[in-house]
């Protein structure tokens, strides 16, 4: 008898164990959970970056044409759902070749002349909108530029 007691003290009770499992589960449900929000994050950034880029890129394509190129537009959509709704030259379409299929970018381009200042100008305001998953309003970068005549 003595030596079952003995062994049974050095033991780990059923309650015990069923303890220390909760204890794990919670543990990893949290590490998960944390894992989860840091993956939407990085998610998040990686699209943002890449809008930022997309309005960087026209308003720099904007500055290397010659300034009497720049018309003045209301406002033009480009999306890449099986090519452009727009028309556009063959330098800008190729810029949008690798537009993602659910960014959608637009952009307005109005004159702006001081009386004062001795050359003329023209805001260049690019809008790039994207759903992410899992949100249901519209997450979008908004760049203006400032074309200048040479």
């Amino acid at each position: 008898m003595k030596r079952i007691n003995k062994l049974s003290k050095k033991a780990f009770t059923l309650i015990e164990i069923s303890v220390a499992c909760v204890v794990l589960i919670l543990i990893l449900f949290n590490v998960f959970l944390l894992m989860q929000q840091g993956n939407k994050g990085t998610v998040h950034n990686r699209n943002e970056i890449i809008a930022k880029q997309y309005a960087s890129n026209i308003i720099a394509y904007y500055n290397l044409i010659p300034f009497k190129d720049v018309v003045p537009l209301d406002e033009f959509v480009l999306k890449n759902e099986n090519g452009f709704n727009v028309n556009i030259d063959e330098k800008m379409e190729a810029s949008f070749k690798n537009l993602e299929p659910q960014k959608k970018c637009s952009v307005r381009i109005e004159p702006y002349k001081n009386d004062d200042w001795p050359y003329e100008y023209k805001f260049v305001t690019v809008t790039v909108e994207w759903k992410e998953p899992g949100k249901t309003k519209n997450e979008k970068v908004t760049m203006t530029g400032l074309v200048a005549e040479r």
